[in-house]
């Protein structure tokens, strides 16, 4: 898919960003999802969708943690053969390749 010097950018990172903004969770990041579209697109960070082979192997993953998130974050680079960018124990045990 990408190159190795590439970046990709999940629309779930933006969905969980916007999310925990919009529910308080996470008023730090305010600033950051405010002018996030435009950030990706200045850095030129090549964007993936979720697509339905993505929420399939998200759905069948054996692993206890249940964040649907995360979950779909691993599904992705599983099927797209790309590590993920992480410093969050959790995916261990998601069976993805780490970065971090």
């Amino acid at each position: 898919m990408a190159a190795e010097a590439d970046i990709v950018i999940s629309a779930v990172v933006v969905w969980e960003i916007a999310s925990k903004v919009n529910r308080g969770k996470w008023p730090e990041a305010a600033g950051i999802a405010a002018t996030l579209n435009e950030s990706l697109a200045e850095h030129a960070y090549i964007p993936l969708p979720i697509t339905l082979r993505h929420a399939h192997v998200a759905g069948f993953l054996q692993s206890r943690h249940r964040d649907p998130f995360d979950r779909m974050l691993a599904a992705q680079a599983q099927v797209e053969g790309i590590p993920l960018a992480t410093a969050d124990p959790a995916f261990r045990d998601l069976g993805v390749s780490i970065v971090w």
